[in-house]
């Protein structure tokens, strides 16, 4: 337990500002819910699903990392591209190998508000909300 205080950092949580901490649990809770995924699939028969979850696994422990570097520098723009980039792609996989009755595209609807709070406004950051608009529209004709 000391260990994974230690590789969390949750010492330096108790400088960080509330809302900031609730990003931080929300990836604590992604990243086990990837986790689950993994032996989920596998028993679903879909193996190719638990090694993309291999992938999210290991894209989310990396943005627990990179949450520290994005509170010093007060911005969250790199962490927020990462994070919707990955579930964009890993509902789109989902979708092909289970269906669209599977219900993973509804979590690209939970993006719609995520790249105006906390963002700034860069030409990447508008060229991903545009993409995520007709990503929204195709995603919208599918259900």
């Amino acid at each position: 337990m000391l260990a994974l205080q230690k590789l969390l950092k949750l010492d330096e949580l108790d400088s960080v500002r509330d809302d900031s901490k609730v990003l931080f649990y929300a990836l604590l809770a992604i990243t086990f819910v990837h986790a689950l995924f993994i032996p989920f699939f596998y028993l679903l028969g879909i193996p190719q699903l638990s090694i993309v979850n291999i992938f999210s696994l290991a894209i989310y422990i990396y943005c627990i990392k990179l949450f520290y570097q994005s509170i010093e520098a007060s911005d969250f723009s790199v962490l927020g591209l990462i994070v919707s980039m990955e579930v964009i792609v890993h509902a789109y996989i989902a979708c092909f190998y289970m269906g669209v009755q599977s219900g993973f595209h509804y979590y690209i609807f939970g993006l719609a508000a995520f790249p105006f709070i906390g963002v700034k406004s860069t030409l990447i950051t508008n060229i991903f909300r545009i993409l995520l608009f007709i990503f929204f529209s195709f995603c919208w004709k599918l259900a």
